[in-house]
């Protein structure tokens, strides 16, 4: 059986116990391996055909006798490699045709079977539970409990975007994420954007692997990269950490993607809008960005695509501040044809300080509030990052923190 290689920059879905091989039948001359597979959504698998009795070994692929297959049923390449649509299709299984360009008589079948990945209801009423406070500890007055005291209050099932804290091993979050999972959406995430430099590519593969395997029943969505244009990726983040470079960071952020795909998990990338004191309307390094680094198979196989924001760098009015959101979006969406789109991580910038309680109103406010009217499945979203520290412990008070968010979610 020939599968894809287990190349990091490789955007090709990986996965042996996925692929089941039965023996299939061929006509005379020509032969495909595999001849059954089961694969997600919007990943890809390798197939090869060998053709015997002919010099001529060269082979035209088709999917339900398409001629390189179509957005419906499935794309293949002249190479053999058949990518899933971005939605299952009816009926789940295709058939996938190498016809012998010697006699094009002769051929060879394979089936694959096309699953769905479970979706969260829209929109999506995001927080964030950063790893600033230890989620790990337990006990009556511990902060699990008291997030949980948050979030058990909140008027909406929320989606919780739990941070895993740099080094520690999936097990020691395995309690506390069955906990935060009861009744509520996980989106995990298990490298944030500021330790992506401190991992060496094994190192990063690694700690994806450790975490799907130890939390993936209760995690919905991976967050494969997280404001993954910043700047900050890019450089030495200190002692401990190496340098990086944007390709190694793209190396990363698809093993990430591949992983996750091939565990049928929904994922989700977060992009970073570049925010200067110019206040400007739009962010050419976030899309070029996009454009240039993130893999085909990515880009029509993501099930969600957010952008993160932090206003704080506008001189003119940052708690109001408002890009403009149609066409930013409007131009993600051309990138990303199937993803769903939404705000991602929305906060105060620490460097600058947290802003005084009216302002901090206006900054989550304007955050949740961000819905582009021409831009098509949008989820919403907002990901506060404070949440654990400016919502927790719970306060129900007019004007608290707490209770502007849960009113922001009530209204998305």
């Amino acid at each position: 059986m020939q599968i894809s290689s287990n190349n990091a920059v490789d955007d090709t879905y990986i996965d042996y116990e996925a692929v089941l091989v039965t023996s299939g039948q061929a006509s005379a001359g020509i032969s495909i391996l595999p001849t059954s597979v089961s694969l997600p959504t919007g990943a890809s698998v390798q197939f090869a055909a060998t053709v015997t009795g002919s010099t001529n070994t060269s082979v035209t692929w088709q999917v339900n006798n398409i001629t390189g297959g179509g957005n419906t049923v499935g794309t293949i390449s002249a190479t053999g490699l058949y990518t899933s649509p971005a939605t299952a299709p009816s009926p789940a299984t295709v058939t996938v045709k190498a016809i012998a360009q010697a006699d094009t008589s002769k051929s060879a079948t394979a089936s694959v079977t096309v699953t769905s990945i479970a979706e969260i209801p829209t929109p999506l009423h995001g927080i964030t539970v950063a790893d600033d406070k230890d989620i790990r500890t337990t006990g009556a007055n511990s902060y699990l409990s008291k997030t949980l005291s948050s979030l058990s209050n909140l008027s909406v099932t929320p989606t919780v975007r739990l941070v895993y804290t740099q080094n520690a091993a999936a097990s020691t979050y395995l309690a506390a994420t069955q906990q935060l999972k009861s009744n509520r959406y996980i989106m995990g995430m298990p490298v944030d954007s500021s330790s992506m430099p401190c991992y060496t590519n094994a190192q990063h593969q690694a700690r994806w692997q450790d975490y799907i395997a130890t939390l993936g029943n209760n995690v919905d969505i991976w967050e494969v990269g997280n404001e993954i244009n910043g700047s900050w990726l890019f450089g030495n983040q200190g002692a401990g950490c190496s340098g990086s470079t944007q390709a190694d960071v793209a190396t990363k952020m698809t093993n990430a993607y591949n992983q996750a795909k091939a565990a049928g998990k929904a994922t989700a990338l977060t992009l970073f809008f570049n925010v200067d004191a110019s206040c400007a309307a739009s962010d050419p390094q976030m899309i070029n960005w996009a454009s240039t680094y993130v893999p085909a198979s990515m880009k029509s196989g993501l099930d969600y695509v957010f952008v993160s924001f932090y206003p704080q760098w506008c001189t003119s009015n940052p708690y109001l501040y408002a890009p403009d959101w149609n066409s930013v979006f409007a131009t993600l969406r051309s990138i990303f044809p199937n993803a769903k789109l939404g705000m991602g991580e929305i906060g105060w910038d620490s460097s600058l300080g947290k802003p005084g309680s009216a302002d901090l109103v206006d900054l989550v406010q304007t955050g949740y509030r961000i819905k582009p009217t021409s831009v098509s499945n949008w989820v919403g979203g907002g990901f506060y990052w404070e949440f654990g520290i400016d919502a927790v412990p719970y306060s129900g008070a007019a004007g608290s923190v707490w209770a502007t968010v849960n009113n922001e979610l009530a209204a998305q």
